[in-house]
C-alpha cells in the first residue's frame, strides 16, 4: 500500500480509428511513473459494448496499452459509464480489468471512497437514463449479438449526437446535482466520492449529516486533459492539465459555498 499510486481517469469518448487521441492517451497512461492501480471511470470510449465472442473494431491502440498495463503488474478497474455498455467476462479476461457496472467501494489508507461514473446524478437526464438501462437488459444484450459490432457501432455513434448538447465536450460550469449526489454517499460514510461525466473537473469539500467529506470530478480527456491521482504521501490530487483557471489548484479543495 505505501508505495501505491492510483491514477483515475475518464471521459475520453475516444472514436474508432481515431489514432491521434488513442495514441496520446495511451502513451500518457504507458508512461505513467510508479503506476500500479488505473481506474477507468466511464465513458473511455464514445461507444462501445462488450460482445461474448467479438470486439468492436477501431480501438486497437487504446486496448492494446490496456492489456501491456495488466501485463506490467497494473490493476485495472473499469467503472462503466454511460457510454460503455456490458464490458462482461471477455473484457475482464483478455484485459485483465475488474468491471464496475455500477460504481465500486475502495478503501485507500485510512479513506472509504466511492467510485462511480455520475450519470445517474442529474435527474433530468431522463433519455439518458433510459438508454442506460436498456442497454444493459438482457433483451439489449441478445439483439447486440445479433446485429453485430459494426452496426451496433453506428448506432450508438448516431445515438450519441442526436442526444448530446452541441456544447458538452467544453463545459466550464458543473451542474450542482453532482454535488448533492455526492453528498448522499458521504452521508452514507464515504470519505471521498469520485464521479466523472461532468466533463468539468471539481474537488470540494462537503458536509452532509454532520460528516465531512471530499468530492473529485476527474473532469474529462477532450477538452481538460484532466485526471486524480492517489498516493500515501500526499493523498488525492486533481490535475487540471488542459485549461488552467478553471477550479482550485490541484489537491486544493474548495469549501463549499
Amino acid at each position: 500500500m505505501a508505495d501505491d499510486r492510483w491514477l483515475f481517469v475518464s471521459d475520453a469518448h475516444l472514436t474508432p480509428g481515431d489514432e491521434v487521441r488513442q495514441g496520446e492517451l495511451a502513451r500518457f497512461l504507458l508512461d505513467f511513473p510508479g503506476l500500479t492501480h488505473l481506474c477507468i471511470n466511464g465513458d473511455l470510449f464514445d461507444f462501445f459494448f462488450g460482445f461474448q465472442s467479438r470486439e468492436m473494431a477501431g480501438f486497437d491502440t487504446i486496448l492494446a496499452a490496456l492489456g501491456e498495463l495488466t501485463t506490467r503488474g497494473v490493476t485495472l478497474h473499469y467503472v462503466e459509464g454511460n457510454h460503455d455498455f456490458c464490458l462482461g467476462p471477455r473484457f475482464a479476461a483478455r484485459y485483465g480489468a475488474r468491471i464496475h457496472p455500477n460504481g465500486t467501494a475502495l478503501t485507500l489508507g485510512d479513506q472509504r471512497v466511492w467510485v462511480e461514473h455520475g450519470d445517474l446524478a442529474n435527474p433530468e437526464e431522463h433519455l439518458e437514463h433510459l438508454f442506460r438501462w436498456l442497454f444493459r437488459t438482457r433483451a439489449a444484450r441478445l439483439l447486440a449479438e445479433g446485429v453485430g459490432p459494426a452496426r451496433l457501432q453506428r448506432f450508438g455513434r448516431w445515438l450519441d449526437r442526436a442526444t448530446t448538447g452541441a456544447h458538452y465536450t467544453i463545459r466550464d460550469t458543473a451542474h450542482p446535482c453532482f454535488r448533492g449526489y455526492a453528498a448522499r454517499r458521504i452521508a452514507a460514510g464515504y470519505d471521498v466520492v469520485i464521479f466523472g461525466h461532468a466533463h468539468v473537473p471539481g474537488d470540494e469539500v462537503v458536509e452532509a449529516a454532520g460528516r465531512r467529506g471530499r468530492y473529485l470530478n476527474s473532469g474529462d480527456w477532450l477538452a481538460h486533459r484532466s485526471y486524480i491521482t492517489w498516493e500515501a504521501a500526499t493523498g488525492f490530487r486533481l490535475h487540471n492539465g488542459g485549461r488552467p483557471g478553471n477550479g482550485p489548484a490541484p489537491g486544493e479543495p474548495r469549501e463549499p459555498g
